[in-house]
């Protein structure tokens, strides 16, 4: 294509390696701290390169939020603060015309490589909650053997590990959890309730999922616990915080579509996650 569009051949640019992956819904993944398509992608485009982030010159890590640059910058062994990330400046100050901000970046990427012949460079590109990843390397020194990359096998290894949602409790019955992750949502008047993401292992009376890890559940918390949300809301952190989930009645939680936290007084914060509260929940699919 180079030599039809009549590029000078001390110009072309070649791709090394290169992969593609995806993850599974976000509250179906295993850990939330890291994220399995991005250091699987990252992982083989390098392999496929036949290369190390050693070898890297030049990278461009996709940098809609910070989460993305920092933990492409753990699976690469790399210090963020030490070296440069981006070739562009950045998604939130150089912009990402028609949505396709990669593109600008490999193409920031190939005048690099031209001005500095044999070295190698790294594009990430990223999409959704930490979704879907593609990364690709490249340079002016033409590979000795190259073919496509076959990410089957590697999707597979992602798909096959997930959570599955907490299904129904039956009466009687009290499940352990951990909160993992929450969310405190604001208005106009303030505060104005709480989402926990809970994960939880089994249960006297109830099995764990098959592969042992129990399932997840949303939780929210109204405004009735004003002083839950407040504490939250001044920097208590609920992640890691025991909690207990037992079954109330759909019609108790006011027909929400998930598990809604009711008690009729308002407690504090570390009455709430006291192993002796057990949260009235309805729990359904997270």
């Amino acid at each position: 294509e180079a030599r039809s569009a009549g590029i000078p051949e001390e110009k072309w640019v070649y791709l090394h390696g290169h992969s593609t992956l995806s993850d599974c819904h976000i509250t179906e993944r295993p850990d939330y701290s890291r994220s399995r398509s991005l250091e699987g992608t990252l992982a083989q485009a390098l392999e496929s390169s036949a290369l190390t982030a050693d070898d890297i010159e030049y990278f461009d890590i996709y940098s809609c939020f910070p989460c993305v640059v920092l933990l492409a910058a753990e699976a690469l062994g790399l210090d963020w603060r030490k070296r440069a990330l981006t070739q562009t400046g950045g998604l939130p100050f150089f912009g990402g015309p028609g949505n396709n901000y990669s593109m600008h970046a490999i193409a920031t990427l190939v005048e690099k490589l031209r001005s500095k012949r044999g070295a190698f460079g790294l594009v990430l590109a990223n999409g959704g909650y930490l979704s879907k990843h593609a990364a690709g390397v490249y340079s002016t020194a033409a590979p000795e053997h190259w073919e496509a990359v076959d990410c089957s096998e590697r999707q597979l290894e992602i798909d096959q590990v997930s959570v599955s949602s907490l299904g129904a409790i039956d009466d009687g019955v009290v499940v352990d959890g951990v909160v993992e992750s929450f969310t405190l949502v604001h208005g106009r008047e303030g505060v104005q309730y709480l989402t926990l993401v809970v994960r939880t292992g089994g249960s006297e009376g109830r099995e764990g999922s098959e592969d042992g890890v129990g399932g997840r559940a949303l939780v929210k918390i109204g405004d009735r616990q004003n002083k839950t949300l407040q504490a939250i809301n001044a920097g208590e952190d609920p992640v890691g915080r025991p909690v207990l989930l037992r079954n109330v009645p759909a019609a108790d939680t006011g027909g929400d579509d998930f598990p809604v936290f009711t008690l009729s007084e308002d407690i504090d914060f570390d009455q709430l996650f006291d192993q002796s509260t057990a949260m009235l929940v309805r729990v359904g699919s997270a």
